[in-house]
């Protein structure tokens, strides 16, 4: 597997790629699949369809790895936290001072997604790898807390800052939930895990080490202590220069960065890296999007480079911008 090689920092010719947010609402057959389901949950349940939303994007565009269709918001659900998407992100109030991991539980109310990788395994190629993934305990904390994403952070914030005993309880039973879920992605047969830390700028700095890189590597030597060497990816949006940091001190196989980072501040990053071309670039397509292309991959030559987006896919994409990026990377190959 391509991927799988440059993680393992193995010289190739080729660059792989694949898209966060690739599975979804960019693609008419995913459009058409959810018009036909009961709700966006539904789906993420329903091992034969979440499969068939995950390889949509590998049929359409031959991506180097596929990502597990699911949501981050799934730990929520396994905690006992109700959790919907029908009219906007709503999710239940928590009593964090009782909440609790039930390792059991957890396996047991997630058991379909696990099913939907080994579903989808069956089904993908074998060159090609799928990546599994989970939120950042730091990122799920701040939707629990505050039950939609509507209005920003304020409440969850307020939480952590007044009453911050709590919300660090709260984080060690996400990083513990978080690290049961992934390692049973990995017995059910993902290649690789990706963490998103979505929020990880809206932590203040003088509790970065405890609200962020605790976490991370707390599950980062859970997962290599029963699979040394699994790859794992890690994704902290908005941490600008202190990438490096937490990528030496995490252990983390990549990182991901996200679209405002300077590649030029690499030479202090011994990792592979994963990235970073804007969405919005990838909207827009046309020469800005060459121009954007060629110089990601000329100053990330020489090193282990998976080219990917700085953040999701938009869903307003076009798809014929998509083949155009593809055409770009494969015929740059």
């Amino acid at each position: 597997m391509l991927l799988l090689s440059v993680l393992a920092k193995k010289k190739e010719n080729k660059v792989p790629v694949w898209l966060m947010r690739q599975a979804g609402r960019y693609l008419p057959e995913y459009r058409k699949l959810r018009l036909e389901s009961k709700s966006f949950l539904d789906l993420v349940f329903s091992p034969k369809k979440a499969a068939e939303i995950t390889l949509q994007p590998i049929k359409r565009f031959d991506f180097d790895a596929a990502i597990l269709f699911s949501d981050i918001l799934v730990i929520p659900l396994a905690l006992g936290q109700q959790v919907s998407f029908e009219q906007g992100l709503n999710l239940s109030p928590i009593d964090v001072k009782n909440i609790r991991v039930d390792p059991k539980a957890i396996s047991q109310k997630l058991a379909p997604i696990a099913q939907t990788v080994q579903e989808t395994r069956k089904e993908l190629a074998k060159d090609k790898a799928l990546i599994g993934f989970a939120g950042g305990p730091f990122t799920v904390a701040l939707y629990m807390l505050q039950g939609t994403s509507k209005k920003g952070f304020d409440a969850a914030l307020s939480f952590a800052y007044t009453q911050t005993k709590s919300f660090e309880k709260l984080l060690d039973v996400l990083t513990e939930a978080t690290t049961y879920y992934l390692l049973d992605q990995i017995k059910a047969g993902v290649n690789a895990v990706q963490l998103f830390e979505t929020w990880a700028a809206l932590v203040p700095w003088h509790k970065q080490k405890e609200w962020l890189l605790k976490p991370l590597q707390t599950m980062i030597y859970a997962i290599r202590k029963k699979h040394p060497d699994f790859p794992v990816i890690t994704y902290l949006k908005g941490v600008g220069k202190f990438v490096p940091y937490y990528a030496s001190r995490s252990q983390t196989t990549a990182v991901s960065l996200d679209s405002s980072y300077p590649l030029e501040l690499l030479d202090d990053l011994d990792c592979v890296v994963q990235g970073n071309l804007d969405p919005q670039v990838l909207l827009h397509g046309g020469v800005f999007m060459e121009q954007s292309v060629f110089s990601i991959k000329d100053v990330l030559k020489g090193r282990p480079f998976i080219f990917n987006l700085g953040h999701g896919i938009l869903k307003e994409t076009p798809l014929e911008h998509v083949e155009q990026l593809m055409k770009l990377l494969r015929n740059e190959e």
